[in-house]
């Protein structure tokens, strides 16, 4: 067992499901408090009931205008040593062809809430000269995705946030780790009525993805791409053009310029 997070409070967005529920399993027992958020009340409650670790729950939809102020405000006067930026949604399909609205959703799901609860929790931290943040990024947001191109972009933006804030912080005492993930066996295709097999054969579980975020985060990682043919998919888009870059994305990706709204939550 990990003694780097005994006793520290980790707030986790997007705990019901999927790579957010089995962050906080892999760090059950290793940490003294969770807060656990996400839309959805019961699931959340069910999970806590299932923890070593004492857990608090907040439902909250951080999709919404209100949402983060309503989290923070919630989370008043209460210490928190560990943020995990985790909630995540995904809008499948051609883009002009998907709802304004749902795409603004996702933006303000993906890239407003994580950057205002940093925002929100770095003075107190530089203060304390600890803290802790991991945000959960995507290989998406590594090259295009046409089919995803404004998900790819959010995710793009986690990942580059991530790592430049990692600079700016280097002497502070304050951690940022950014994992990211591929193909992960979550509800996250089969909302979108997506036929899996189409995209690729090297699934991860969430349970492996959050292993290996739980061990980047401890050793200081910044960016950790999880799975290895993740890894060298990264390498292949680091040295190849950027037109066959796209070309290929795009038609690895075609199954999802048909695919339909929400993808991932």
């Amino acid at each position: 067992m990990s003694v780097r997070f005994q006793g520290q409070t980790v707030l986790v967005t997007g705990a019901s499901e999927g790579i957010g529920q089995a962050l906080v399993q892999e760090l059950d027992g290793q940490v003294g408090r969770f807060i656990l958020v996400s839309r959805r009340r019961d699931a959340l409650a069910e999970l806590a009931e299932t923890l070593r670790t004492p857990a608090s729950v907040i439902p909250c939809d951080l999709s919404t205008l209100e949402g983060p102020d309503e989290l923070l405000s919630s989370l008043s006067g209460v210490p928190v040593d560990v943020l995990i930026n985790n909630a995540g949604v995904s809008v499948g399909g051609r883009f002009d062809a998907r709802p304004i609205g749902d795409i603004l959703a996702m933006i303000r799901l993906n890239v407003e809430a994580p950057t205002r609860l940093i925002h929100a929790f770095l003075p107190g931290w530089r203060e304390r000269g600890r803290g802790t943040i991991l945000n959960v990024g995507s290989v998406a947001g590594l090259l295009p995705c046409p089919g995803m191109s404004a998900y790819g972009a959010t995710k793009s933006y986690v990942n580059s946030l991530s790592q430049a804030l990692a600079g700016e912080l280097r002497r502070s005492g304050i951690q940022v780790s950014c994992l990211a993930p591929g193909s992960t066996r979550t509800e996250f295709f089969r909302h979108a009525r997506i036929d899996e097999t189409k995209l690729t054969k090297h699934f991860q579980s969430p349970e492996t993805v959050a292993r290996e975020g739980v061990r980047a985060m401890e050793r200081g990682r910044i960016l950790h791409i999880a799975g290895f043919w993740n890894r060298i998919l990264d390498r292949w888009i680091r040295f190849s053009p950027r037109f066959l870059v796209r070309q290929i994305a795009g038609r690895v990706l075609r199954p999802l310029s048909s695919g339909e709204a929400v993808l991932k939550r």
